[in-house]
């Protein structure tokens, strides 16, 4: 990668700037796990974007699973808009939730010698020969929420999974007022997802009074007209569900219209993300009444961060974490969603670090 002068500012204002006066990085919540310093330490260490200068003229690869879905499509237009703001050449392509097609992608990428590949989704652990490729190029492998703990990947930016899955059970159990059955839509193709259930099982096993009375697998790609499908069959045959739990939000419209035509008009939904279409599903009021914000512009903000760290040759850790925020009919602002600076900044006790602010 190359290493050279200062480089130009990103085009759009970083909310913790503003707020806090503090750098780009001063309340991510970043972990090393590899080192044993706390969240704290390699927040303002590693990770942080004070480096002696800016990184110009990068070429970077960024695979998006699948750009149908709204948070893997705000991740790549926030990314692109501040790593070209920065000088840099992001080549973007859309796998469609192919994974072949994004192993080969990387591939052809580490033949064209970009100097940074970046992973968006795709589970890290099928993107091995991808992975192996750009390592013996010596291209660093960054990634966003496609798991970590995989061998050659420089740094993975997710949320932590466990924390958030733990968050919105406790959430739902107590909208259902302390016992209930909770319906479980899920896909096991992705590890932040299976980590999200693995919390939901935690939780529910605690509580007597609380269980999960099935688990549907959802088609992916496909999972709108799918999650559709399988909920409407499912509640035709079952009046016993008091809650649906979303393994992310981007068909809460398509599993709200089910629950509303079943004419079950007690149960309640509740995902993660908080794309458009679910803050506006909030705001309307209904079965959908919670979701799990995931900070995107803050997690493609943390990428660019390290990215440049790593150009700066600093060492970054192998873990960031971007805190969720739980959304709800109550604290839904007026117009937008995870890109509304208002909702952040009423969400966090102590204002975060690397939110792009969008507005």
């Amino acid at each position: 990668m190359r290493k050279i002068g200062l480089g130009r500012k990103a085009a759009l204002i970083v909310v913790g700037a503003l707020l806090a006066g503090g750098s780009l990085t001063a309340c991510s919540s970043s972990a090393d796990k590899s080192s044993g310093e706390s969240s704290e330490q390699t927040s303002s260490n590693a990770g942080s974007g004070d480096a002696s200068g800016s990184v110009e003229d990068l070429t970077i690869g960024l695979i998006s699973h699948n750009i149908a879905s709204p948070g893997i499509k705000l991740y790549r237009d926030v990314f692109t808009e501040l790593a070209e703001a920065r000088g840099w050449t992001v080549k973007s392509v859309d796998t469609s939730g192919d994974v072949v097609a994004a192993v080969n992608q990387t591939k052809q990428w580490v033949d064209e010698g970009v100097d940074v590949i970046v992973n968006d989704t795709v589970p890290n652990d099928l993107m091995t020969d991808g992975i192996k490729a750009a390592n013996a190029a010596d291209i660093p492998w960054f990634s966003v929420s496609s798991g970590g703990g995989v061998a050659g990947v420089a740094n993975e930016v997710e949320a932590n999974e466990y924390q958030s899955g733990a968050q919105l059970a406790l959430a739902m159990v107590d909208a259902m007022g302390g016992e209930g059955n909770i319906l479980r839509l899920t896909w096991s193709g992705l590890q932040s997802i299976r980590e999200r259930s693995a919390a939901l099982d935690a939780i529910t096993a605690t509580r007597e009074n609380v269980k999960v009375v099935d688990t549907i697998e959802l088609k992916v790609p496909g999972w709108a007209d799918d999650s559709y499908k399988q909920v409407t069959n499912y509640l035709q045959t079952h009046d016993d569900v008091d809650a649906i739990w979303m393994p992310w939000d981007d068909f809460a419209v398509d599993v709200s219209r089910a629950v509303e035509e079943s004419g079950q008009d007690d149960i309640i939904i509740g995902g993660f993300d908080l794309d458009d279409s679910a803050a506006d599903l909030l705001r309307k009021g209904g079965p959908f009444v919670m979701t799990n914000a995931l900070n995107i512009p803050a997690m493609a903000s943390k990428s660019i961060a390290l990215i440049e760290a790593e150009a700066s040759g600093q060492d970054v850790p192998t873990m960031s974490y971007i805190p969720n925020c739980l959304a709800t009919q109550d604290n839904i602002p007026d117009q937008g969603g995870r890109d509304s600076v208002e909702f952040w900044t009423k969400c966090y006790e102590e204002p975060l670090g690397l939110l792009a602010d969008l507005s």
